[in-house]
């Protein structure tokens, strides 16, 4: 049947390597091959691939989660003339892929903020990571936005996309030198190890300052 339609009966799934150990993308990778099952479809996991040339793929399509301007195996992936689907838009300046899954982050971070803004709160720092992905890029957008539209300054702290509880521990440091009264933690996985910095400066929640999370 396969032989017949062309068709190798099997999707990829590409996830960046920095994020193969978060929680979130074990369920996408479980609920991706589930879905593709109902539809008579096996999953193929993709790794990044970094040797000279990559192996043969046969596969139908591509979904690629969260996809990181400039990653060099997307161009791979592209190569396989095969269609490219992303799980978030590819900020790579030029990328065209056949659809995308995207979710509204600007929007998301604005009503975050606006429920901390409800609660009280006037200095409102947040640990986001860098623009090189979507997610990143449009959280940080609607942080900017939000201040400017209630002239507030702007209490931003770098964390890695996938950020070990050092890194948060580290930003959560550099935060509070700036006395936040609320405190987000954006990257999947942050906001325990946010509140375990908190404790351990003797920083009660919710009593000294409020703590949110973007994910989780």
């Amino acid at each position: 049947r396969w032989l017949r339609s062309g068709r190798t009966g099997a999707i990829g799934l590409y996830v960046p390597a920095r994020a193969v150990g978060l929680e979130y993308y074990m369920h996408l990778a479980l609920g991706a091959a589930d879905e593709a099952f109902t539809h008579g479809l096996a999953l193929t996991l993709v790794p990044d691939w970094r040797g000279s040339a990559p192996p043969a793929l046969h596969l139908d399509g591509v979904v690629v989660s969260d996809p990181v301007r400039d990653d060099p195996m997307l161009a791979r992936l592209t190569a396989l003339d095969v269609p490219v689907v992303t799980c978030e838009r590819d900020v790579t300046p030029g990328a065209t892929h056949a659809a995308r899954a995207q979710s509204d982050h600007r929007h998301g971070i604005r009503l975050l903020l606006d429920h901390l803004a409800e609660q009280g709160a006037t200095r409102i720092a947040v640990l986001c990571p860098g623009d090189d992905t979507s997610f990143g890029a449009d959280i940080r957008a609607g942080h900017t936005e939000w201040c400017e539209e209630h002239g507030r300054e702007r209490l931003l702290q770098d964390v890695p996309f996938a950020a070990m509880p050092d890194d948060v521990g580290s930003a959560v440091d550099r935060a509070l030198r700036s006395r936040p009264d609320a405190l987000v933690a954006v990257p999947d996985g942050s906001i325990a190890p946010a509140l375990q910095s908190l404790h351990s400066v003797g920083i009660s929640v919710p009593d000294d300052l409020l703590l949110a999370s973007y994910v989780d």
